[in-house]
C-alpha cells in the first residue's frame, strides 16, 4: 500500500528518514473551516498519515490562538476521516497521550481521558471527529530522538536548572513510525498508546544523559509558567500485540550519544 504523511514537522521528518513520502505546506492549505484543501494527488495513496498539528502548548494556551488551534488539532482530523471513508482510504491520526492525567498506574486506551487546557481540548475534539472502527489513532508522549531539532526533548533539557520529579512515559519518534508500519500492516483501527517500554521522571532522564539540576513539582511550574503540565504513564499491552517498542533507557542513551556525536562533528 502507498502511504503519504501530511506535515513535515518534528515527527514528519522522522517518517521521511524511514522512507515515507512526506508533504509539507506546499501541498495543502488550511486557512479556516471552509478552506481546507489538499493536492489532488492525495487520493492516489492508500494510507494517509496525519502529522499536522499545533504542539506548542504555550502558543495553544493564548486565547488569540484558540481558533487556529481548534482548526488544526480539532476540525482537520474529522475532515480527513470523512475524506478517507468516502474514498476507501486508511487514516492514521497522531493524537496525544496528554489526554490522560494519571501516573499512579499505566493508563490503557479505555481509561478516562481529560481535557484540561486548550491544547488537550482541541486534541480531544480531533479524536472525537474520527471513526475508531476505521481510523487508526496513535497517542504518543514526550517526543525525543537523535536529531538536532528544537522540539527534541533531549535538546530542551540543558536549558533548565530543575526538572520534574514525576513519572512519565516518553516516545522516541522512530517508535511512532515503526508502530505505524506494524499496525497498518495488521489492519488495526482504534486507539493505541505508543511509547518506549518503561517509565522515568524528567529528573531521571536528565541525570541519565549527564545533566545536573534540582527537582521541581508540576504544581510549581503550573503557577510559574501558567501551563497545565501532564504527568502520566502509558500501558502498552495493546500495542505489543503487534509491535514491541524499545526500552526507554536504552533508547535515550543511544539517541543522546548520536545527538552529541553529530553536534561535535
Amino acid at each position: 500500500m502507498r502511504s503519504v504523511v501530511l506535515g513535515r514537522g518534528f515527527l514528519g521528518e522522522e517518517y521521511e528518514r524511514h522512507g515515507y513520502e512526506v508533504w509539507g505546506r506546499d501541498r495543502f492549505v488550511i486557512k479556516d473551516a471552509n478552506t481546507i484543501h489538499f493536492d489532488d494527488a492525495l487520493l492516489d495513496y492508500d494510507v494517509i498519515i496525519n502529522c499536522i498539528g499545533k504542539s506548542d502548548t504555550r502558543s495553544c494556551e493564548r486565547p488569540e490562538n484558540w481558533e487556529g488551534t481548534l482548526l488544526v488539532n480539532g476540525i482537520l482530523p474529522s475532515r480527513l476521516s470523512a475524506l478517507c471513508e468516502e474514498h476507501g482510504k486508511t487514516l492514521v491520526h497522531i493524537s496525544t497521550g496528554c489526554l490522560y492525567d494519571r501516573n499512579d498506574y499505566p493508563q490503557t486506551e479505555t481509561d478516562f481521558t481529560v481535557s484540561h487546557c486548550r491544547y488537550t481540548v482541541a486534541k480531544w475534539v480531533g479524536e472525537n471527529g474520527l471513526n475508531p472502527d476505521r481510523d487508526l489513532i496513535l497517542r504518543p508522549r514526550l517526543f525525543f530522538n537523535d536529531q538536532d531539532h528544537p522540539k527534541n526533548l533531549l535538546r530542551k533539557l540543558p536549558r533548565f536548572t530543575s526538572y520534574l520529579d514525576e513519572l512519565n512515559s516518553f516516545t522516541h519518534t522512530a517508535e511512532v513510525v515503526r508502530a505505524t508500519s506494524a499496525l497498518v500492516a495488521a489492519g488495526c483501527a482504534g486507539v493505541y498508546n505508543v511509547a518506549c517500554e518503561g517509565f522515568l521522571t524528567v529528573f531521571d532522564l536528565a541525570q541519565l544523559v549527564g545533566l545536573r539540576g534540582g527537582k521541581i513539582h508540576a504544581d510549581t511550574l503550573h503557577l510559574r509558567e501558567g501551563l497545565y503540565l501532564v504527568n502520566n504513564i502509558l500501558n502498552l499491552d495493546k500495542l505489543k500485540r503487534h509491535y514491541v517498542p524499545a526500552n526507554l533507557v536504552d533508547s535515550v542513551l543511544e539517541a543522546n550519544a548520536k545527538l552529541h556525536g553529530e553536534a561535535a562533528s
